[in-house]
């Protein structure tokens, strides 16, 4: 129904969206699909020219992200082993050391197989999210003093910290 007032024009739009969502929703739907090509024109142009709006949305979404993959493999945000309660610092570790093995093998969406890094940090999250946060894939929550030391020695100090070079060298495997 036409409305020459622009604000009853809009009033029945509003009503209209809330009222049928699903209709709305399939043919929104349909325009997307059928008008794939115009709206990447868009949305590419549209991001070259707020460049700094589209960072600041992009960095906003990795933090939330992260904050809240971290809150599900953990019930505070702080380091399993030393406490460390810095999101900055915090990452997510792989119990059996199998994180990279694991990464991978994985095919996520956007990211390069083989690629250093592409299928690690804020894509590993959302593909986590997306898979609905797998608990059979032993994560925790650790710091990056005690994920490093742990993948490199096997155990952090924290746990075992070497009193002696003998000590050390059972930890490292030295002869």
């Amino acid at each position: 129904m036409p409305y020459k007032d622009p604000k009853k024009k809009l009033e029945y739009n509003r009503n209209y969206r809330k009222n049928n969502p699903e209709l709305v929703k399939q043919k929104d739907k349909e325009y997307r699909e059928k008008n794939k090509e115009k709206l990447a024109k868009y949305k590419k142009k549209w991001r070259e020219d707020n460049k700094d709006k589209w960072s600041a949305y992009w960095r906003g979404y990795r933090q939330r992200l992260k904050v809240e993959v971290f809150l599900h493999y953990c019930k505070k945000l702080k380091c399993e082993c030393c406490g460390e309660d810095f999101i900055e610092f915090l990452t997510l570790d792989h119990k059996n050391n199998d994180g990279n093995k694991h990464r991978r093998s994985l095919l996520i969406k956007g990211a390069m197989k083989g690629r250093q890094g592409q299928n690690s940090g804020w894509r590993f999250y959302a593909w986590l999210k997306k898979e609905g946060y797998p608990q059979d894939l032993g994560l925790r929550v650790l710091c990056w003093n005690c994920n490093c030391a742990s993948g490199f020695y096997g155990i952090c100090p924290h746990i075992k910290r070497p009193k002696t070079r003998n000590d050390l060298k059972l930890i490292t495997g030295e002869p």
